[in-house]
């Protein structure tokens, strides 16, 4: 019977991957790549933090780097580079500015921009979003600490000449100084 005979045919496909499978290659690069970059910044901070001279300042600890930075938090860590470089009042007006932040839990913000960031590093507006949110952090942090406009500006600008801080953190050479 020739019901009986069945005749087997194997086809082989060499066609490679589907398109799905390289736009999903793509992304996981992506996320891995964001990922990899979010790291560094955390490992930039916890070398910082290890090596760095610490001392608390009320809530604060403050920790002295060395390294020639705008001052930054993160978490309850004020860094920057020496408390030498700053008379009392600048001091005084680094903790006020970096105290808002922790106040207004602006680093859990920056945290979550952060997450979001790493899995949707390919959409334009996460970056756009990301540098209008901390502004507006800059904005809400500096509002509180304008005893002295003139006093505080010249020293904001003073700042914005020193090397950035990581993405990660606040810093005061992202302040929007222009404004």
């Amino acid at each position: 019977r020739r019901s009986d005979a069945i005749v087997k045919t194997s086809v082989t496909s060499n066609a490679g991957p589907s398109s799905f499978e390289w736009v999903l290659l793509v992304y996981v690069f992506g996320v891995c790549i964001s990922l990899a970059l979010l790291l560094k910044e955390v490992w930039i901070i916890r070398k910082l933090y290890i090596q760095g001279r610490k001392s608390k300042d009320g809530v604060w600890t403050v920790i002295e780097t060395g390294k020639d930075t705008s001052p930054f938090s993160a978490f309850r860590y004020v860094f920057l580079s020496s408390r030498s470089n700053y008379d009392e009042t600048q001091l005084r007006m680094i903790l006020q500015h970096e105290e808002q932040h922790g106040h207004l839990l602006h680093f859990i913000d920056l945290l979550a921009l952060q997450l979001v960031r790493v899995a949707f590093w390919f959409h334009p507006l996460i970056y756009i979003y990301g540098k209008r949110l901390q502004m507006v952090h800059e904005y809400q942090a500096d509002h509180r600490v304008e005893n002295q406009p003139d006093v505080y500006g010249n020293f904001l600008i003073e700042q914005a000449m020193l090397q950035p801080a990581p993405s990660l953190t606040h810093s005061f050479n992202r302040s929007p100084i222009k404004n």
